[in-house]
């Protein structure tokens, strides 16, 4: 889902450490960063273990929180976006905090590596993966645009996610291509 820096302190930053509890059915594997309103985490269904999801989890519901997920629903046919598969609530704690959360549960992009994080520890970049990034990206607006969805909402190269390069997904050429999905539709 998404990794993004975050560096406001929050009341809440003791959800970064909530490796191996469970909310709902699902349990934290590894804590993968925060945002404006979730935590994410790595997660897994508790009776299905080798199946992966990304757990959003949300303190304090703003409104207009159902806005992201209205949008993916609508993009749910459309190839390389995150997708939504369902909400709920649940209780977390550390030991020393406790606190009645909403959740969100979404495809996980293995092994979590953003744009921003590929950007950061690259000097150089070959053309075909740009080439890629742009032609998913234009793919996804387009997507957008054709189904009544009025702007991305949160766009940046932290929510650009790149999967593994696992020989599955070919370009137009038969050639293995990384997977680049299209994350967090945010608010707007």
């Amino acid at each position: 889902m998404r990794r993004r820096r975050h560096n406001k302190t929050s009341q809440f930053d003791w959800l970064k450490s909530l490796e191996g509890q469970t909310v709902g059915e699902y349990v934290l594997d590894k804590y993968i960063g925060c945002g404006k309103i979730g935590y994410v985490y790595k997660a897994h269904l508790h009776d299905i273990p080798d199946i992966e999801h990304a757990v959003k989890l949300i303190p304090s519901l703003r409104s207009g929180w159902q806005t992201e997920i209205k949008k993916v629903g609508k993009l749910s046919k459309v190839s390389n976006v995150v997708h939504f598969h369902r909400i709920g609530a649940g209780t977390v704690g550390d030991g020393k905090h406790s606190a009645t959360v909403q959740f969100t549960v979404w495809d996980y992009v293995h092994p979590g590596r953003s744009l921003r994080s590929v950007l950061e520890g690259q000097a150089y970049l070959p053309v075909s993966f740009v080439l890629a990034i742009v032609e998913t990206i234009l793919h996804v607006l387009h997507a957008c645009q054709h189904l009544g969805i009025p702007r991305h909402g949160d766009l940046h190269p932290g929510n650009i996610l790149i999967g593994d390069n696992d020989n599955s997904q070919l370009d137009s050429n038969l050639q293995p291509v990384e997977p680049i999905y299209v994350s967090d539709f945010g608010y707007g």
